[in-house]
């Protein structure tokens, strides 16, 4: 899967604000990514708030994604609110500006991510959530900055398509992390009523249920019932000694038959509830005399001379042994009974946590590997639209190149054209008045021996041709 940046990779400045309320609009950085295929989308605005004693600032960003978008309702006019001049210059690009205004509808608050490191919250991110809650949001950009893609941003509010989400990459997760709405709505100056009228009945709605989810509320006796409060096992500190365990009734609620020592007593001839009672008082028993041998002689909540006193009597049962016997061929008593079954399920808990764990080992690994194949073609994707760019601008500094090369070629051709010229016309003078000269000076040598030949020939009788030369003088 090829994704496209429609903007540029880094963002370009642009302006938020809810339908609702375009008082106080948020200048922030916007990102339009695009799948190849025209099927997923997504809108991400990067919000630096600053933190008070602290240069850095702390990056919040509002993730639109494609699927959280309501279909039909994406749409593309003219800015419909005042700004001023100086704004809309750092909106535009180069200087010129084409600014419009982008509408969305959302199906839900979008997600908020911040930086993992993020020491505390700036005194600005409760107020940038009254954005982030609202189901209406307007953001003024300009579109000069699509360059060749506004043919593709057209996909998006042109027609009622919907589109899918774009997975998140890796190196984002590992800087920024999603904060739960249960969690924001509990931050000062964000009350429900932040919500525009679409929908904010079942946001709420949705918001009580992750909070209750999260958060179960605590276990409540109704009145008149008998019920004892449950021990959450966090009361007895774990250096005080055992306490006894109270018994419960033989009809009382809290016993459960399908506990795993239920399961294993059912073949007993024994009730349950005897059963039950039975295995307490063994556990109660025993257990000072388990601990001290398998912790060589610790304190246990005994003092030391009870090990050397007689061990007290037990709670008999038929057919089970009056008193604790440590041989390995000793016959099975609750306390065998329930090491086994608690071994068992330990057993079965820990393959079970183990397959989870290879489960979700693969399923991390899957996602790493479909991450990294979405990020290497995006960035196969970037490489060829910057190679595309750099070629064109190589072609058109080429073109350029010839073109001037061409120019400077005429230029000098009808320079050295009318040199030529001129020179050739030098010459033709020059030799027009040679050639006249010339032409002067036989005209005189021929008159003149014309003279001479007619002196000498005065005595002579004319002929023809000294006629015919006389006429032609």
């Amino acid at each position: 899967m090829v994704l496209h940046n429609l903007l540029s990779k880094e963002g370009v400045s642009a302006l938020a604000y809810t339908a609702d309320d375009a008082s106080v609009p948020w200048l922030c950085l916007l990102r339009i990514v695009k799948s190849h295929t025209d099927t997923q989308l997504g809108l991400y605005l990067e919000y630096p708030l600053p933190r008070p004693g602290i240069d850095d600032k702390q990056r919040v960003f509002l993730r639109y994604e494609g699927d959280n978008l309501v279909p039909g309702t994406i749409s593309l006019t003219k800015l419909d609110i005042s700004l001023p001049a100086t704004l809309l210059t750092d909106l535009g690009r180069n200087g010129s500006h084409q600014t419009r205004t982008l509408s969305l509808t959302l199906k839900q608050p979008c997600s908020v991510w911040h930086r993992k490191e993020a020491p505390s919250v700036c005194p600005d991110f409760p107020k940038l959530l009254k954005l982030a809650r609202a189901r209406q949001i307007r953001i003024v950009f300009d579109t000069n900055w699509l360059g060749t893609n506004y043919s593709r941003f057209q996909c998006i509010f042109n027609g009622s398509k919907e589109f899918a989400r774009v997975p998140i990459l890796p190196n984002f997760t590992n800087l920024y992390r999603q904060v739960e709405w249960s969690i924001l709505s509990l931050l000062q100056d964000v009350s429900p009523g932040a919500d525009t009228p679409i929908d904010g009945a079942r946001a709420g709605e949705h918001i009580a249920q992750d909070m209750t989810t999260q958060d179960p509320p605590p276990y409540q006796q109704e009145p008149g019932s008998v019920k004892r409060s449950r021990d959450n096992g966090l009361s007895p500190v774990p250096d005080t000694p055992a306490t006894k365990r109270s018994r419960h009734p033989p009809d009382s609620p809290l016993l459960d038959c399908s506990t795993p020592t239920s399961q294993v007593s059912s073949t007993s001839t024994v009730p349950v509830n005897l059963f039950q009672e039975a295995v307490a008082s063994e556990v109660k028993k025993a257990l000072p005399g388990l601990l001290a041998d398998f912790f060589g002689g610790m304190r246990t909540g005994h003092s030391s001379s009870s090990r050397s006193s007689p061990t007290p009597p037990y709670t008999r049962i038929s057919n089970a042994p009056t008193r604790y016997d440590r041989t390995p061929n000793r016959r099975l008593t609750p306390i065998t009974e329930m090491e086994r079954t608690i071994t068992s399920a330990l057993t079965q808990t820990f393959a079970q946590d183990i397959d989870r764990a290879f489960e979700h080992a693969s399923e991390h690994a899957s996602e790493l590997y479909n991450s990294a194949s979405i990020e290497i073609e995006e960035i196969v994707a970037n490489a060829r639209s910057d190679l595309a760019m750099i070629s064109e601008d190589q072609k058109f500094g080429f073109n350029e190149y010839c073109s001037q090369q061409v120019d400077d070629f005429e230029q000098r051709v009808a320079e050295g054209k009318e040199e030529a010229e001129a020179e050739i016309r030098d010459v033709f003078l020059t030799a027009s008045e040679n050639f006249d000269t010339a032409k002067q000076a036989a005209r005189a040598n021929y008159r003149q021996n014309a003279l001479n030949n007619g002196r000498r020939a005065i005595s002579l009788p004319l002929v023809k041709e000294d006629e015919d030369g006389i006429t032609n003088l």
